[in-house]
């Protein structure tokens, strides 16, 4: 049994302040280019494209974490961007953020490409279980204990609720 947690009109008016944010950080900026998780970020990036007043350009980046091994973070790359990122502005999108290992691994990643910036963004981020050193830029909500699904994120039916809700049972 799911419970909501964040209601789609929250989503929206949190939406709307990152959005706002994210306008006057980059308001001196040509083009910023928006890399989106594809895992779990698609809506959230679909969503926030149409408040971005500044120029974008969007890649989508696909990856899976590797079986049978402990996680450190690393990723396989089922799909990378393809266009240079050196000197570009770069606002990495990605869904909910829990240990911070693999958001860790993909900042180095694209940071190797030498863009003249690089931020993070999230829908959430879980701050007690960060394990890592992780600037996150910006993110609309803060969670603790709660397994969260819904928006785009999660593996289930759940991934596709425009709310999102927690499935732990207590």
């Amino acid at each position: 049994m799911s419970s909501i947690i964040k209601s789609e009109k929250v989503i929206k008016e949190s939406l709307e302040i990152l959005a706002n944010k994210i306008n006057k950080d980059y308001k001196d900026i040509d083009v910023i280019d928006i890399i989106c998780f594809v895992n779990g970020a698609s809506i959230f990036c679909s969503d926030l494209i149409k408040l971005i007043n500044i120029p974008t350009k969007l890649h989508y980046f696909k990856f899976s974490m590797y079986q049978d091994l402990p996680s450190n973070g690393e990723v396989q790359i089922d799909q990378d961007v393809t266009d240079s990122l050196q000197n570009k502005h770069i606002l990495l999108l990605e869904g909910l953020v829990i240990s911070g290992r693999t958001p860790l691994y993909l900042y180095n990643f694209f940071k190797l490409r030498n863009p003249a910036s690089i931020k993070f963004c999230a829908v959430g981020i879980k701050k007690e279980t960060i394990q890592v050193e992780l600037n996150v830029d910006y993110h609309m909500f803060n969670f603790q204990d709660e397994w969260v699904e819904g928006y785009g994120i999660g593996n289930m039916e759940n991934k596709i609720l425009p709310c999102l809700v927690n499935v732990r049972e207590d």
